[in-house]
């Protein structure tokens, strides 16, 4: 008899062990990944920007993905903390804040990272570097029947030549393309129609590396005033996307890719660098850069040094000019951006406006509920 009490003590004290093992909690923030042992369900704030290197007023959110959609968690009535799903233990979750994590400084060479090596090259290896690592980014809209009237003919684009505009993933399912010139015949996605009626709804994008991979996706957001289509992916379709997309800053330095040379074997992957300009917009939310563009880079991606999106190219300086409100803008800056011109300073619409545009579809979808925003998480999206 006392033995088997001796068993089922043993055995309630290995379940209360158990019960207290700690799990490893897996955070990522664009390059960096870290792992905390947790014996409950909850993290700290404080904790995650500590890990990060993040100021302590910086504004942070936990994403996470299931079942294609992205999840955020919610945080403790004092909000101080994040309170983690129950199967947290086999998910990644992504920091998200407005601020960079700093890099830590070191008193010897030996000690130095990844990017500290990077900085240490010149501007044109760096350049070249982040290009080709970035052009798996880089898609493109091949020529379709979305981009026409249905009562139009059109050639649609055959083989695996790159002809058509650009795209790029801001996250694991959703993309970012342009909405000017025959974009303008894109609609948002009605669940109520048919697929005939929705055929200017429905695109398919093709890699830039790659043309024979190719996906179908949806018209979900059509901003013609910023520039920019949003389109989704029913499935996690990019494995590589920026862990960051935000505004531009004051004189920094960005890279960004587009579609400009061509020749008989279609067009081909370029790619520029330059600075912001302001960060002053204007009057279509348009930011100036110093950098040039030409036809066949609209919607391409701009990245800045730490690789996150701050925007995509959209016009230049020569091809959307302030016009009068007694001109027609819309037929005149068509009739602009149609006709060739000699490369000038680019304008890039703001990777801030693009990503806000997502998470309110988000919202009216029901997919995130936004929550009371607080003093010290200000601008933070559960």
């Amino acid at each position: 008899m006392d033995m088997e009490n001796n068993i089922v003590n043993i055995m309630s004290e290995l379940r209360l062990m158990q019960s207290t093992m700690a799990q490893s909690l897996r955070l990522k923030m664009m390059s960096k990944e870290i792992e905390f042992d947790l014996t409950g369900n909850s993290i700290n704030k404080s904790s995650i920007r500590s890990a990060f290197l993040l100021h302590d007023s910086s504004p942070v959110s936990l994403v996470y993905q299931v079942d294609g959609r992205q999840k955020s968690c919610f945080t403790n009535d004092a909000g101080t903390a994040f309170e983690l799903p129950e199967d947290w233990p086999s998910l990644i979750f992504n920091v998200e804040s407005n601020n960079e994590p700093s890099h830590p400084s070191y008193s010897n060479k030996t000690g130095c990272d990844e990017y500290q090596l990077r900085r240490s090259e010149s501007p044109r290896m760096l350049e070249e570097k982040l290009a080709l690592d970035l052009e798996n980014r880089l898609w493109f809209l091949p020529r379709q029947r979305a981009f026409n009237d249905p009562e139009d003919s059109f050639e649609a684009t055959t083989g695996n030549q790159i002809d058509g505009g650009c795209a790029s993933p801001i996250a694991s399912c959703v993309a970012v393309t342009y909405a000017h010139r025959s974009h303008r015949n894109l609609r948002v996605y009605d669940e109520n129609l048919n697929d005939e009626e929705n055929i200017n709804s429905v695109v398919q994008i093709r890699k830039c590396k790659d043309p024979s991979i190719r996906h179908s996706l949806k018209v979900i957001v059509i901003d013609v005033h910023h520039d920019f289509v949003l389109l989704l992916s029913n499935t996690d379709i990019f494995e590589d996307y920026p862990s960051v997309v935000r505004s531009p800053r004051i004189f920094e330095w960005f890279l960004g890719l587009g579609l400009s040379y061509q020749n008989r074997g279609g067009r081909h992957v370029t790619h520029r660098s330059g600075n912001i300009c302001t960060v002053m917009v204007d009057y279509r939310g348009q930011i100036l850069t110093s950098a040039s563009i030409e036809g066949g880079d609209s919607g391409g991606p701009c990245f800045s040094e730490d690789r996150s999106l701050i925007g995509i190219m959209s016009a230049s300086t020569t091809t959307n000019p302030r016009l009068g409100q007694e001109y027609d803008k819309d037929e005149l800056e068509e009739e602009l951006q149609d006709s060739s011109c000699n490369p000038a300073d680019t304008l890039i619409t703001p990777g801030n406006l693009i990503v806000e545009a997502y998470r309110m579809w988000q919202v009216k979808q029901g997919i995130i509920k936004t929550r009371k925003r607080k003093a010290h998480d200000e601008g933070s999206i559960d």
